[in-house]
């Protein structure tokens, strides 16, 4: 079932969803030959100039600049005891 044009469904139930964009504007400035290569490019495969763009850069962060945010685990070795009590004590 397609999305109407104003970015809104409505189920059977009579719910209202709206869908927001998870993407931001942003505007840069890249030499003129880079342009032309890069719509040449998107032509060629078909693509928004904008999807070629954020592939690229995602591309570029993942090599250089991983996400700093993924969660860090370990197996676990707290062989202490625990109390709730001098935790939060004074409270």
């Amino acid at each position: 079932m397609g999305l109407p044009s104003s970015g809104r469904d409505l189920d059977g139930a009579g719910i209202m969803y709206y869908i927001r964009s998870m993407k931001e504007h942003m505007s840069i400035t890249i030499e003129k030959g880079t342009a032309q290569r890069l719509k040449r490019y998107a032509l060629r495969e078909r693509r928004a100039v904008s999807t070629v763009v954020e592939m690229a850069v995602e591309r570029l962060l993942e090599e250089k600049a991983p996400a700093s945010d993924r969660i860090v685990t370990s197996t676990g070795s707290f062989q202490g005891s625990f109390s709730r009590e001098e935790t939060y004590e004074g409270r």
